[in-house]
This record gives C-alpha cells, sequence and structure tokens, in this order.
C-alpha cells in the first residue's frame, strides 16, 4: 500500500515544519525545486522530459542521477494544460521502467483499457483518477473504484491507485474498494491532514 502526496507546483507555508512533522512512510511529490530538500520520506517527481533540450523541463535520465525510485506520469492537468498524449506518457513510462523508476501512469474512464495494456507485464503502477473528481472536493464513489479496480485486477496485476479529491474523510472507504493505494492533492500541504489518511492506511510496502 503507497501513500502519494502531490504538492502539485507549489509548497506548504511551512515546509521545513511539514517535512519534520508528516509520516516518514508517505511519498512526496514536490515541485522539481524542492526534492532534494525530502531526505526523510520517499521522493517522486510529477513528470519528465523526453527531452535534453527543452527549457524548463527535466529529462528522465536526470531522475536517477538524483536517486529518485519514482515518477507521475500522464496525469490529467498535463494532458490538459501541456497536450501531452498517450503515446508520450507511454514512452516515458517505457523510458523510466528502463532506468529502474517506476511509473506512476495516471489513467481515466477514457484510456484505462488502453493504459491496462500497455502496462501490463511492466513494473508499472497505474493510478486512477476520475476528471470528475480532481480537484472538486468530489471523489468517486467506493463502489465504482471497486468496479474498476476489479476491472484493472482481472487482466493485470499491476497496482492499482485512486486518486481525485481524497481526504481524511472518504480514505478509509477508497481503501475498502481494494485499491493499492491512495494519490493526495491540494489536501496533502496539510501535514497534519496527509497524516490522518496515513493512518487509515492499513499496510505500507
Amino acid at each position: 500500500m503507497i501513500l502519494i502526496a502531490n504538492w502539485k507546483s507549489t509548497i506548504p507555508k511551512n515546509v521545513n515544519e511539514y517535512l519534520r512533522k508528516v509520516d516518514r512512510r508517505i511519498i512526496i511529490a514536490p515541485p522539481m525545486t524542492h526534492i532534494p530538500f525530502i531526505k526523510n520520506n520517499t521522493a517522486a517527481a510529477q513528470s519528465c522530459s523526453l527531452s535534453k533540450s527543452i527549457t524548463g523541463e527535466v529529462h528522465f535520465e536526470v531522475l536517477k542521477d538524483m536517486g529518485l525510485n519514482f515518477c507521475i506520469i500522464g496525469h490529467y492537468e498535463r494532458r490538459k494544460y501541456f497536450n501531452e498524449t498517450r503515446e508520450e506518457s507511454y514512452e516515458k513510462a517505457a523510458a523510466l521502467v528502463k532506468l529502474d523508476i517506476i511509473p506512476i501512469l495516471c489513467c481515466d474512464e477514457k484510456s484505462i483499457e488502453e493504459d491496462i495494456q500497455f502496462a501490463k507485464g511492466k513494473n508499472i503502477t497505474l493510478a486512477y483518477e476520475p476528471v470528475e473528481s480532481i480537484g472538486t472536493g468530489s471523489a468517486l464513489s467506493p463502489e465504482k473504484v471497486e468496479h474498476i479496480v476489479e476491472n484493472v485486477k482481472s487482466k493485470c496485476r499491476n497496482k492499482v491507485i485512486y486518486g481525485g479529491s481524497v481526504s481524511s474523510k472518504n480514505a478509509r472507504h477508497l481503501i475498502r474498494a481494494g485499491v493499492d493505494g491512495l494519490i493526495v492533492g491540494r489536501l496533502s500541504l496539510d501535514f497534519k491532514e496527509i497524516n490522518r489518511i496515513a493512518e487509515l492506511v492499513p499496510i505500507f510496502d
């Protein structure tokens, strides 16, 4: 079971206090500038680039040099605002796998079947993030999440985690739906809230 705190493009108000008090088992995905500050927790990248010559991007090989073990790939916001295609996401995921970095490949209802086929047999974690739940405060119902998990597990052995308005109020129900972990967005900037969620996650590995 894994729990990822996706800080997106900002940092907690008091990042030093946060890092002192946050549960050390939580994987933190901060802006690239703050990865070196993640000492006690496992750090993850929020994205990567296939090119070594694009200003403002970070090539996937740099993630290996930084000692990272995880990278979020194909998040809805990357697809929406940066026009990242599924083909690009797959290329990034495949490149990361070759470097023994685990891609957290974000999926939605439109891409899930294709994503299952791509991820099958590879060390890729599928992160189901329904578009209607991202940043809305309304997570998908546990029944729908359970249906998605059962569908994925019937077709491949990859881990399946859930993201989309996860909070301490719904985390227990989402976990009971059979997911292998959770991604928490905006609320993960509050160490008290992410720690409360961590208390509900039965097993970390």
